[in-house]
């Protein structure tokens, strides 16, 4: 195994990328449950007040409700993206060091390998 690493290569930086990354595309998952939430919820009401439909309306409410839970879990996951502070890999490896490190967000990104 002949691979070596860079000697430019930052892993802080390459947990930051990583970081921005996960959280833009939970943001996008976030953002679509919450519409197919507001579609299923709108879509059971409109559905209910109608006479003829309004056998429909419960499987839609409860179809609602599975998107809603997984949008506040997404949220939860988010937010745990979002509050690593150092942008290591894991919360526990940002506390090892002695004092806080700067931001990293900004960081060059690593030299790929060839």
């Amino acid at each position: 195994m002949d691979r070596r690493i860079p000697e430019n290569y930052d892993p802080v930086a390459a947990a930051a990328r990583l970081n921005a990354s996960l959280a833009k595309d939970l943001s996008k998952i976030k953002r679509n449950l919450l519409l197919a939430t507001i579609a299923l919820f709108t879509t059971g009401i409109a559905v209910f007040f109608n006479r003829y439909t309004i056998f429909f309306a419960p499987p839609l409410l409860l179809g609602a409700f599975l998107p809603l839970m997984l949008y506040l879990v997404v949220r939860m996951q988010l937010r745990e993206v979002l509050s690593r502070r150092d942008a290591s890999p894991t919360p526990r490896i940002s506390n090892l060091g002695k004092g806080r490190r700067p931001l990293q967000a900004d960081a060059p990104a690593a030299v790929p390998r060839a």
